[in-house]
């Protein structure tokens, strides 16, 4: 709907509202446009019927009591803690400073005027980072100085930098009459030698390619790219003491692995390890042991796996518990394999399977379907699974060895051909997740191998175009490419010229032919770029035409 009918029917959607509004402001001449965004979803609506909560017949007065004494136990903690945290803050209040105020220290002050700086700005030397003008950790200004003049308060050296004097009677068109006017001292050159910093030694970083911090009851380590051989660029380290010797957690963060490995976590208490991987592994695993996966990418989208020595749970929908382990058979054997589905709208809740258990130790099938409608109750059935062994593999049906409870009581009982039915699928998709449940296991057991030969021998990928670093380049420099190999293979074999030079009538049949070759390839180019202007010629005239037109108009 256009925004002139919406101001006539006075209704619209927020799209055609918004267009309206974007055109009153776009014609009042506001930059204004169409913001397509993410809302929340409107709130649950209270039911119109509610049941009657029950009465609250707990004595206030009990609550009351009970609700002062946890205050008044919250209160002695309270006050146990703060003695507590008082005494550590007095413990590390440092000692009086005789000379506060007194030290200082060199930053960067930017000015702006230049390079697009629009607001000044300070850099701390120390770490290459910017801050604001009133940043806590500066207190004061004490002066500020560069190539050209010193200031403190006011500029030491008579006049200013060229660009800022701003006397007039000087014609500044004449810079060298400008400049002897202006000149008041003159200054030798500079000694310095030129500042040079190769990539080696702009890649170093740190001096010895290490850098260690030292934070209170944190430790915190910085190594540059290509320095330590897993590629770890920074760790962090949390300690429960001031000497640094009981960890709590450690953070490390790394670099151009091949294994994709971008962060680790070790929570020396709960001895768990978080590890975390960037996108593009072969089985797109972002983390271990709890095995994350990117299920856009993979064709069975699975999302997670949660590995426990007694569970293994999968999809969410899926949870495998296990026997524990002997020592006579230490391979764990499946107990149970409870599966979830939602609810299918296309078929009746009486027929809508919500769980499934598989009981393979005890060989039993439960089912649970899923909740009719304004019932409270839902319709289960279970079977014993016949011993195969005895019928010869075949599937007998037994009405004795099957139950089930129905929550409708006006509902037929279910026919044995169907109920016999069920248990033959069941025991077929029984089969058919166990054998998914072991192949599963061989996956994760690969995964985890993979891990492991990952982690003793850890490798880093170099880019194509770091010569420096990439020795598959420097090989590939080094050998000599003779561009007339293939004229010489296709003239006399491919096993011409092993240690015998061409005669001069076989040196001539070449040159002719890499002359004719290099011809036909720049007629080629001259045709393809002569079609291509042919072809944007028309146009490119008819936007010239366009133009005019507009130019005419205005």
């Amino acid at each position: 709907m256009s925004p002139y009918t919406a101001i006539i029917r006075r209704s619209g959607n927020p799209f055609e509202l918004a267009h309206v509004v974007v055109s009153w402001l776009i014609g009042a001449g506001y930059d204004a446009y169409v913001a397509v965004v993410y809302v929340p979803p409107p709130p649950d609506q209270e039911p119109r019927y509610r049941l009657v909560p029950l009465p609250d017949l707990t004595s206030k007065y009990c609550q009351e009591m009970e609700r002062k004494e946890a205050a008044e136990k919250q209160a002695a903690i309270d006050k146990i803690e703060n003695k507590r945290l008082k005494k550590i803050a007095l413990l590390e209040q440092p000692p009086d400073d005789d000379i506060n105020g007194w030290r200082t220290h060199a930053w960067v002050l930017i000015l702006p005027g230049f390079m697009d700086v629009t607001e000044p700005f300070f850099i701390e030397p120390s770490e290459g980072n910017g801050y604001p003008i009133n940043a806590k950790q500066y207190h004061q200004i004490q002066s500020i100085y560069s190539n050209e003049n010193y200031y403190c308060w006011e500029h030491l050296l008579a006049g200013e930098p060229f660009f800022r004097r701003q006397l007039g009677g000087i014609d500044y068109s004449d810079k060298k009459t400008a400049v002897d006017t202006d000149k008041h001292l003159d200054v030798p050159a500079s000694w310095v030698e030129k500042l040079d910093i190769s990539s080696d030694e702009y890649e170093q970083r740190y001096p010895g390619s290490h850098k260690v911090i030292h934070y209170k009851k944190v430790l915190l380590e910085k190594f540059s790219h290509y320095s330590e051989r897993d590629g770890i660029v920074k760790r962090v380290k949390v300690f429960d003491d001031y000497a640094l010797t009981i960890p709590i957690v450690t953070y490390e963060w790394y670099k151009h692995r091949v294994d994709l490995m971008e962060t680790l976590k070790i929570d020396h208490v709960k001895r768990e390890m978080t590890e975390t991987f960037g996108n593009g592994r072969k089985e797109h695993l972002t983390s271990v042991r709890t095995l994350e996966f990117n299920y856009y990418a993979r064709l069975d989208h699975l999302t997670k796996l949660v590995c426990t020595p007694l569970t293994f749970e999968e999809l969410e929908s899926r949870l495998i518990t296990y026997t524990e382990g002997t020592k006579a058979e230490p391979k764990r054997a499946i107990r149970d394999i409870v599966e979830t589905y939602s609810r299918n709208k296309g078929i009746p809740a009486k027929q809508d399977v919500w769980r499934k258990t598989f009981h393979l130790q005890e060989n039993t099938i439960d089912l649970q379907y899923h909740y009719a409608y304004n019932f409270v109750t839902n319709n289960t059935r279970s079977y014993i699974k016949p011993n195969l062994a005895e019928t010869g593999g075949k599937i007998l049906f037994y009405p004795d060895k099957t139950s089930g409870y129905i929550a409708d009581p006006c509902a037929k009982l279910p026919r044995a051909l169907d109920v016999y039915y069920g248990l033959c699928d069941n025991i077929d998709l029984e089969y058919q997740s166990n054998k998914h449940i072991r192949d599963r296991e061989t996956d994760t057991n690969e995964y985890l191998k993979q891990r492991h030969r990952e982690l003793t021998e850890p490798r880093l990928y170099v880019a194509l175009f770091d010569t420096a670093k990439n020795e598959a380049a420097k090989t590939g420099w080094k050998e000599q490419i003779d561009p007339l190999a293939p004229y010489l293979a296709r003239m006399f074999g491919s096993g011409h010229g092993a240690g015998s030079m061409p005669s001069l009538k076989e040196a001539t049949l070449v040159r002719e032919q890499c002359v004719n070759d290099f011809k036909s390839k720049q007629l080629a180019r001259q045709s393809l770029v002569q079609e291509r202007f042919d072809k944007e010629a028309p146009r490119l005239r008819g936007l010239h035409s366009v133009q005019a037109v507009v130019r005419d108009m205005h």
